[in-house]
């Protein structure tokens, strides 16, 4: 009896394992598609919740995925620090050394920071690494794609060195893989394919033949519905800029902004702002275009330093928490225990189940002090429906001057608050959560303000990264709850 007991808790502790690995696949599964949407920062919080769960769950396959998705968005992000120590982390777990393709990965990651730093040595290293690692895979397909990404990092160190004979080897052997490539499949390494060898051409001043390179890569973008047009346009536009055609040039770098801004690639469109900013800077053209160009890239990129200071410090402090707790043995003990066991398995069992119960009892108890919350406050904001109130009311609709005076004195907390949470909101912010804050829905807003309500939708997602609040939260809900002791349900 006490055998099939035994035989029966294993069973038991083997499907809640699975169970937990399944789980945390489905975790970075979605982390990968946030990555590939340019949503970053969705996509670190998503990496970091995985790389707990495998923590607690033993998974080292786990812990190395998301340790190079993370490193993957910090380093898209600017944060080469971080990418590479995350790095380093996945290259000590035991998954690590038997897969090729982490293998292959890590080193082109870090090829890129070490790039991207200036340590072209270091970079070149790591790439050549890449390339050993490459030539090991054995699914033939994978492994020249990934033979052909080598030489394109290659390319793009011997750019920054200078180096000629390098850059035509690999840009050669890059020719060479077209051979094998599908038109269907793999575009869009073709189609980097062709902007490599159109820049090297405009810089071998071979317009001629960098323009038969470039029209194939659009050609090829266009005929596949891809979205991602902004590295063809730009060619292009080098390529009219180097022959002199300065009109074309600028549409399509145009272009290249318009279709990052329509794919919401925050790193793009800063980039090619700086760029038209220095186009018309180069060649003496349009000064006010210029100006307003260096100021948006350099808003954005303030934008970023900001949401990296509020949002990434405080993923990556947690990350280096859990880099603290030093338990990854113990628990792979404590799972082997377990299986030999029956006790002390069913004890983890009670206990995971007493977590669970006691957690739903928190959270219930937590929703119902928020539903408590939000009577009082409806409460306590009928009681302000007075003259003062009607007033504010009447200054808001009207866009009055006096509408923060009077919205002080109401509601001073709130105004507080929002200062708080972020020291770096402008006058014209704290006016627009005001409305917000009074439950005045877009299409008000854009009346009241005269804009459009796309304009005020653009400037709620600005602030949602401002405030760090989270996409599905209702915005003026959020506003409500959070800026003060009143709330407003209806004007």
């Amino acid at each position: 009896m006490f055998k099939w007991f035994s035989v029966i808790c294993c069973i038991f502790l083997y499907n809640l394992s699975y169970s937990q690995i399944k789980k945390i696949d489905s975790i970075l599964e979605n982390t990968f598609e946030e990555f590939y949407k340019f949503n970053y920062f969705e996509s670190i919080e998503l990496g970091n919740q995985g790389l707990i769960a495998s923590k607690e769950a033993g998974y080292s396959k786990g812990i190395v995925i998301s340790n190079i998705y993370l490193a993957k968005a910090f380093i898209e992000l600017g944060d080469y620090k971080k990418g590479l120590v995350l790095l380093s982390n996945a290259q000590e777990e035991p998954a690590f050394k038997s897969n090729l393709n982490f293998q292959v990965e890590t080193c082109r990651l870090k090829g890129r920071a070490y790039g991207s730093l200036g340590l072209n040595d270091l970079a070149l290293n790591e790439f050549y690494k890449q390339l050993i690692y490459s030539n090991k895979i054995a699914v033939v397909d994978q492994r020249r794609l990934s033979i052909l990404w080598t030489y394109q990092n290659l390319v793009h160190i011997y750019k920054s060195k200078e180096n000629t004979d390098s850059i035509n080897k690999y840009l050669s052997l890059q020719k060479e893989s077209l051979k094998y490539l599908d038109e269907k499949k793999d575009f869009i390494e073709i189609s980097n394919i062709y902007n490599q060898l159109a820049k090297q051409k405009i810089d071998e001043s071979e317009l001629v033949e960098a323009k038969k390179y470039a029209e194939k890569s659009l050609d090829l973008i266009v005929a596949n519905n891809s979205m991602y047009l902004f590295s063809s346009y730009e060619v292009l536009g080098l390529l009219s800029e180097a022959s002199g055609e300065f009109v074309k040039a600028e549409v399509f770098y145009e272009k290249a902004l318009a279709n990052s801004l329509e794919i919401n690639n925050v790193k793009s469109v800063s980039y090619y702002y700086k760029i038209l900013a220095e186009f018309y800077q180069n060649h003496k053209l349009n000064v006010k275009e210029r100006n307003i160009y260096f100021l948006k890239h350099r808003k954005i990129n303030d934008s970023l330093k900001l949401i990296n200071n509020h949002v990434l410090d405080k993923v990556y402090s947690e990350i280096l928490k859990e880099q603290r707790i030093n338990d990854n043995e113990n628990i792979k003990k404590v799972k082997r225990y377990l299986i030999i066991s029956v006790s002390i398995g069913f004890l983890v069992v009670v206990m995971l189940y007493w977590r669970k119960k006691r957690l739903k009892f928190l959270l219930r108890n937590k929703q119902n002090e928020i539903n408590k919350q939000r009577e009082e406050s409806v409460a306590l904001i009928k009681d302000l429906q007075t003259q003062k109130y009607d007033e504010l009311i009447f200054k808001a609709r009207n866009n009055s001057p006096d509408f923060l005076i009077v919205f002080q004195e109401i509601f001073p907390v709130a105004i507080k608050n929002m200062k708080l949470k972020n020291p770096n909101v402008t006058a014209s912010e704290i006016c627009f959560c005001a409305l917000a804050f009074l439950n005045f829905s877009t299409k008000e807003i854009a009346v009241i303000q005269n804009v459009t309500i796309r304009a005020v939708q653009v400037r709620k997602n600005r602030l949602r990264k401002k405030y760090n609040i989270p996409s599905k939260a209702d915005f003026n809900l959020w506003m409500i709850e959070n800026l003060g002791d009143y709330s407003v349900k209806n004007k």
